[in-house]
């Protein structure tokens, strides 16, 4: 074939395409399969309810379930993701459904959000994040009515993957707080878009950097027929196995990724439309392969990968091993030219448009014209660093290909995760004086990791004979707490008072001193630091040991506040450490989980003690097992958000009481710190509205407890 002059030379527009938009494949988009396959959670999640089954017999928007979370008088805060292959850079619209239902308060206290990382992004407080909302209901008792949220216009990242987001938010624990979310969609536009080559007279060798929306040489070149040529007998290609092919006899489509070469007796200004393939790699033969450059956007030559079997490498490797040629030729008009390498030439673009002739020593070589991530690992490779794949120019964590570090485990969104230890037992236990039958029906049934006894000491020994793994706390009621005078003195005068009792009931594992000595300021706490700080060597002496502490809900300034009064109470502290005491702790809250900040999981009522460890005890060396000694539901002194019952039977039944009971729970054992919580009160005379000897409450506690398995 005689070849020509005619010089190729190559622009782009950005005149878009409409196209037309499909529906993206996801996995379980409206719960139907009755749990969350498919989807991960973040945050506090119920899960997947059926359709009038659940609270107010809500239906849900489409098919049978739908995703419900529901807190009564407490906040859940969270939600749940997915991971969805689209077109690299494609117009996304992402959508869903909510329905929120409440009871109390105001309507812009629950909130449902739709967000979308269009780069697969799982952190829902990323701030690549886009969100849509907030979504509210201003009707109280939901209205009857699911609402949509929508993103339209969403571009997808050259990695072809984004994450679905679906939020819910509580602000204020109110008497009922439901949201609920269904039917998550996800719509692909494409990423339609145009490209224009100036191409002159004689011979062009060419190759198509978009996939045309019809392949047919006619449609593509239609801007060359419309100056006069003709495409018939004027455009070929090449395979080793039947030399050139010629159009219409041998081939009717078009190819991206393949070479061409046409030629024109006019001059033109040549447009096409189309999509970006999302996989930009050539496969070569062995010898000589007529190729296309499969991209709209021109690259360097040495940022090419190649494939060979499993193995990826960079082009400069894939030469140093033998299996293809070091350059690739073009045609310029007048002569055939080097991309690559070479001594005379120093081209190192590969080009729109273009077509090249690339020589294989070794079949089954594959060219990956999609570069090099930012750690330099190419594209389609896993990186040295597990789980990281380079994805299209983005690395993504993919365990399921690359693996996790030693010691760690893959997850289904791809990321690798240290494995949690087995589960703790349950931290929920009681305060008692076994005036009654259910104290001992539990230490039976439930062998809790600790106790609270407050009198009837001779019960020590019959706990131990239950449950021998169980801590027993034990509080001897004092008439008089003085906190004057010589703290030490004070506390030879507690010993006094107490050691017959104590020494008597060696199966007791720690004993109090005060109960709630006050909110004190640094200059007391210095004084009961002292009185503490001797109390536990005087326990020591005798082979005891002790739980300091005992301050009330609410008391003491946070040390994140100031730490000051923490600071002064270090003796203390550090006298328990040493003699392996406990500190105690009291949270009440109405509800429970009121003054709760979700968003830091610390609290100013219960969950408090989050900031005692936090801010200072852990940072200072301090940590000591906690035992929260007291707690429950209990008037909190006009607290914004919190009732003012005295005691959970004045405002709560038991299955309300129930559902606090076990939020607080799964606070507690979170941290391993915390060694239990003695709920106040089972048996103890005069207490009737905190008393927890309800026969449902106990049943479920007894169950609740026992079926934690071992600590």
């Amino acid at each position: 074939m005689a070849i020509t002059a005619a010089v190729l030379a190559w622009s782009l527009s950005g005149a878009a395409p409409s196209a037309a938009a499909a529906q993206v494949p996801m996995q379980n988009p409206g719960f139907e399969t009755g749990d969350l396959t498919g989807w991960t959670t973040w945050g506090q999640v119920d899960g997947v309810e059926r359709s009038g089954e659940w609270f107010g017999g809500i239906l849900a928007h489409g098919g049978d379930y739908f995703l419900g979370t529901a807190a009564s008088g407490a906040t859940k805060n969270g939600g749940v993701y997915q991971q969805v292959a689209v077109t690299p850079n494609a117009s996304c619209t992402i959508s869903a459904w909510y329905f929120i239902y409440w009871v109390g308060g105001g309507a812009s206290s629950r909130e449902c959000w739709l967000g979308v990382d269009p780069n697969g992004g799982t952190n829902p407080t990323s701030a690549n994040v886009l969100w849509e909302g907030p979504g509210t209901e201003p009707v109280e008792y939901g209205g009857g009515s699911w609402h949509e949220l929508r993103l339209e216009d969403v571009t997808a990242g050259p990695g072809g993957t984004i994450t679905v987001f679906l939020k819910h938010v509580q602000q204020h624990s109110e008497t009922w707080n439901i949201n609920c979310l269904d039917d998550a969609s996800v719509e692909d536009v494409g990423s339609g878009e145009s490209s224009t080559v100036n191409l002159r007279s004689g011979w062009n060798m060419i190759s198509l950097p978009l996939q045309p929306e019809d392949p047919a040489p006619e449609v593509v070149f239609a801007d060359c027929v419309a100056v006069g040529n003709t495409i018939g007998g004027n455009l070929h290609r090449y395979h080793w196995s039947a030399d050139y092919q010629v159009y219409p006899l041998d081939f009717t489509t078009m190819e991206v990724g393949r070479g061409y070469w046409l030629h024109l007796t006019y001059a033109a200004t040549n447009t096409i439309a189309g999509l970006q393939i999302g996989d930009k790699r050539v496969g070569l033969d062995e010898g000589w392969n007529f190729i296309g450059y499969p991209s709209p956007e021109a690259m360097s030559y040495s940022a090419v990968s190649v494939t060979l079997g499993t193995d990826v490498v960079s082009i400069q490797e894939a030469v140093s091993q033998g299996w293809l040629s070091p350059a690739f030729f073009y045609y310029d008009g007048m002569t055939y030219r080097i991309a690559g390498p070479h001594p005379w030439y120093d081209d190192d673009a590969l080009r729109p448009w273009y077509g090249y002739w690339v020589y294989a020593y070794v079949p089954g070589t594959e060219l990956r014209f999609e570069g090099v991530c930012s750690d330099g690992t190419p594209y389609g490779a896993c990186s040295a660093t597990a789980p990281l794949y380079c994805d299209n120019g983005v690395l993504v964590s993919n365990c399921a290909v690359c693996g996790c570090p030693l010691g760690y485990e893959c997850r289904p969104d791809g990321g690798c995760y240290s494995p949690p230890p087995p589960p703790q037992k349950s931290k929920l236990s009681v305060q008692t004086s076994f005036q009654g039958s259910y104290a001992m029906q539990f230490i039976q049934g439930a062998r809790p990791t600790v106790v609270k006894l407050l009198g009837h000491w001779e019960m020590a020994d019959d706990i131990k004979a239950a449950s021998p793994d169980t801590k027993i706390v034990g509080r001897i009621y004092l008439s008089h707490q003085p906190m004057d005078g010589d703290p030490a003195v004070r506390a030879q005068e507690w010993w006094a008072d107490t050691q017959d009792t104590i020494l008597a009931y060696p199966d007791v594992d720690y004993w109090e001193g005060y109960n709630e000595p006050g909110n004190l300021g640094p200059s007391e706490m210095a004084w009961y630091a002292t009185f503490e700080q001797t109390r536990v060597d005087l326990l020591a002496q005798h082979g005891q040991k002790a739980c300091i502490g005992q301050f009330a809900t609410g008391n003491i300034t946070t040390p994140d506040q100031d730490p000051s009064a923490w600071q002064a109470f270090a003796p203390a502290l550090d006298a328990a450490k040493q003699h392996g005491g406990i500190l105690g702790l009291h949270e009440y809250g109405c509800p429970m989980g009121c003054a709760f900040e979700a968003g830091d999981g610390e609290g100013w009522l219960c969950g408090r003690y989050r900031k005692v460890y936090r801010y200072y005890l852990i940072p200072a060396g301090k940590t000591i097992p906690l035992v929260v000694t007291e707690g429950g539901v209990d008037a909190v002194g006009g607290v914004a958000g919190c009732c003012n019952c005295w005691g959970w039977r004045t405002c709560y039944s038991w299955a309300e009481y129930r559902d606090q009971l076990a939020w607080y729970d799964g606070l507690l054992r979170e941290d391993d710190y915390v060694l239990g919580f003695t709920i106040f009160a089972l048996e103890i005379s005069g207490w009737d509205t905190f008393d927890i000897g309800d026969p449902n409450l106990m049943a479920w506690l007894i169950d609740y407890v026992g079926e934690s398995g071992g600590g």
